[in-house]
Order: structure tokens, then C-alpha cells, then sequence
């Protein structure tokens, strides 16, 4: 459910990006303020894709690492121009991982 309502968010015009939408879709596991949201008004931070930085956001520090390697292992970098270069996944199968991966680790 989560994860289809990411997708929404990205592809629909409400003005999220791949990072807001990530995090909108997981807001009643993990309320975040508005104002949060709008910290990621550009994506992730440092290169680092919006959908890959949300995910790791939502989910327990001590399971980052792990995030970003399977997100890497699917879209081949973490960082959003090497994605685009790549090839590997667009912007919506971007978020369409970090969706899926914070789905399998929020309980953890």
C-alpha cells in the first residue's frame, strides 16, 4: 500500500519529489513535521538520491548501510546523476525501491 502511494505521489501533480513522496506514503509509521519535507525540497543531499537519502530516513541508523546496499545493488549507485547515467531505473522505480526497501526494514 505504502509503496504504491509513493509512486502516486511522485507521478501525480502534487509537487512532491522523490524524496517527499518516500516519505509522505510512510507518514503514519513515522509522522514527520511538513517542515521536514520541505528540507528535502531538492532530494537527497550530496548527489545522493532523494528516494535512496528518505528511505534512510525513515528506517534505523544501524540499518542504513545495508538499505544502501541493496538500493545500490538494484540501481547500480546511490547517487542520483549515476542512476540517470546508468540507466538502470528511472526517477519513479527509484522511488519505487526506497518505497519497497523501508516497507521490508520499518519493523526491524
Amino acid at each position: 500500500m505504502e509503496v504504491q502511494k509513493a509512486q502516486d505521489l511522485f507521478l501525480s501533480k502534487t509537487g512532491y519529489n522523490c524524496a517527499q513522496s518516500v516519505l509522505k506514503a510512510f507518514e503514519k509509521h513515522k509522522p514527520l513535521a511538513y517542515e521536514q519535507y520541505k528540507a528535502y525540497g531538492h532530494g537527497g543531499s550530496n548527489g545522493k538520491c532523494g528516494a535512496l537519502a528518505a528511505a534512510q530516513v525513515l528506517c534505523n541508523d544501524a540499518i542504513s548501510k545495508e538499505i544502501e546496499a541493496k538500493f545500490i545493488d538494484k540501481a547500480g549507485s546511490s547517487l542520483c546523476r549515476e542512476i540517470r547515467r546508468l540507466n538502470k531505473l528511472n526517477c519513479a522505480m527509484c522511488v519505487k525501491e526506497g518505497a519497497a526497501l523501508v516497507k521490508e526494514y520499518l519493523c526491524k
